[in-house]
C-alpha cells in the first residue's frame, strides 16, 4: 500500500482476490487429457499456459464432455 498511496485493507482485499483466483484455476478437475501427467507439470501448465496439457493443438481440437447426458430430462407440465 505505501508503493500505491492507497489503504493497506484495499490492497490486502485485491491480494485475497488474487489468491482466490489463482487457487481456484489451479484446483479444477484433471481433464481426460491429462491423466498421464504429473501434478506439478499440471499445475505449471495451468498456473502458465491456462490449460491442462501443453500441446495447444490438442487442447483446443478436444471433444466437450456432455455432463448432462447422464440426466434424465425434465418433464414439460
Amino acid at each position: 500500500s505505501w508503493l500505491t498511496d492507497k489503504p493497506l485493507a484495499l490492497t490486502l482485499g485485491f491480494v485475497v482476490i488474487v489468491f482466490l483466483l489463482i487457487i481456484r484455476r489451479l484446483t479444477v478437475p484433471r481433464s481426460q487429457e491429462a491423466k498421464n501427467i504429473s501434478t506439478g507439470q499440471l499445475l505449471l501448465n495451468r498456473l502458465f499456459l491456462d490449460r491442462d496439457i501443453r500441446d495447444k493443438g490438442i487442447w483446443m481440437n478436444r471433444k466437450p464432455v456432455n455432463k448432462t447426458a447422464d440426466r434424465e430430462p425434465e418433464p414439460h407440465p
